[in-house]
């Protein structure tokens, strides 16, 4: 070590803290009032900085308001001209002051970006008479560029060396935005999830009744009355059978051939017993027994077999008027059962559409507080 190594600074290594995401807010009003003790001095800095400039530039004004243009060597539409474009930079410049004077001296980057705004908006409105007055009284006008030169020397100075605290400043805010957002999205998640748990208890609702008309179904079908409709039923589909077994039986004893011999010539005739021949029942229904009567009444067929079918099978269609099946009510049950499963498929596909709703905002949310975690570290804090 050499001699003056001991009256060297050590350079301090900023502490790393390791912080969980609810200790976020904490951690940063920690770190805004450490900055803010920091920036007491620079801010008074610039505050009398401020308060000399002030007083130059109301000297500055004095000398302006008692200029005179009487012994200037120029035309005196030149002077006019000068005449006006001082009276309005004096306005403007009267305006800066008032404005510098009622600065808001709260935060250190509040103070800095209301000058920078001021001067700019100072700058912009009066750049122009500013050079048009120059032109007769650049001396006295030079007061109040040298007045602000000076100040902004010292200002920037000040700005600069502790820029590093005001971009600390400006991370917290960032921060606070972004800790907004995932306030705001877990607002939208939570109710997003009330809407989830509301619809998965209408479902829940839903599958009850279904149950509760199974279990309706399930008694009306062990009721005696139930059960006896059942048989009747069954007997009438017997029945129904019987005769479909019984006209086709019917239809075997006609001879077509025959009938076509003998009806060939007429086109009527030849286009019923076609469809007698293609579907006899429907045909038998539609036209009835008297019409294939009159049809096979020829001499190359033996009708009184036929006549016997034709009374057996109106014998079983009879059987069939006089069965009587009464309203099955299972069959409303089912149907609103079906109805039922409906509603459900509808609810489901409203809970499948808020669940993936629900997972983008999850997603949106980790993704900010990944951006939170890396703002975080140049605040030397370290999200766990």
């Amino acid at each position: 070590m050499g001699i003056f190594d001991f009256f060297k600074k050590k350079k301090t290594e900023p502490e790393i803290q390791n912080i969980g995401f609810d200790e976020i807010k904490e951690s940063l009003s920690k770190k805004r009032q450490e900055i803010e003790e920091k920036q007491r001095e620079p801010k008074k800095q610039i505050e009398e900085s401020l308060l000399e400039l002030i007083k130059g530039l109301e000297e500055s004004m004095v000398i302006l308001e008692n200029v005179s243009l009487k012994d200037k060597k120029a035309m005196e539409r030149e002077k006019l001209i000068v005449k006006q474009n001082l009276n309005n930079f004096i306005y403007y410049l009267e305006k800066l002051i008032s404005d510098l004077k009622e600065l808001n001296l709260g935060s250190f980057e509040a103070l800095i970006n209301d000058i920078n705004a001021l001067f700019s908006e100072f700058e912009k409105k009066s750049i122009i008479s500013f050079q048009k007055s120059t032109y007769l009284i650049g001396e006295e006008l030079g007061g109040v560029r040298d007045n602000i030169a000076r100040f902004f020397r010292s200002f920037n100075g000040v700005v600069k060396e502790n820029k590093f605290l005001i971009e600390q400043m400006k991370t917290i805010s960032v921060i606070k935005e972004k800790l907004n957002e995932v306030e705001s999205l877990e607002k939208i998640e939570y109710e997003n999830k009330e809407i989830i748990i509301s619809i998965e208890d209408k479902i829940k609702s839903l599958y009850n009744k279904i149950q509760e008309k199974k279990e309706e179904i399930a008694g009306i079908k062990r009721s005696q009355e139930y059960i006896e409709q059942m048989n009747v039923k069954q007997e009438l589909e017997k029945t129904k059978t019987k005769l479909i077994i019984e006209l086709q039986k019917l239809k075997e004893m006609i001879d077509f051939k025959a009938l076509a011999k003998v009806y060939h010539s007429a086109q009527k005739q030849m286009a019923i017993i076609k469809e007698y021949r293609d579907n006899f029942k429907d045909s038998f229904e539609r036209y009835g027994p008297e019409k294939l009567l009159e049809m096979v009444d020829i001499k190359e067929i033996n009708q009184e077999p036929i006549k016997e079918k034709i009374d057996a099978v109106n014998k079983i269609r009879q059987e069939i008027d006089n069965i009587k099946i009464q309203e099955d009510i299972t069959k409303a049950l089912e149907k609103d059962i079906d109805y039922i499963k409906s509603k459900i498929a509808e609810l489901i596909s409203e809970k499948l559409k808020k669940e993936k709703i629900s997972r983008k905002f999850q997603e949106g949310k980790q993704q900010i507080k990944w951006q939170i975690a890396g703002e975080l570290k140049s605040l030397n804090l370290i999200l766990e």
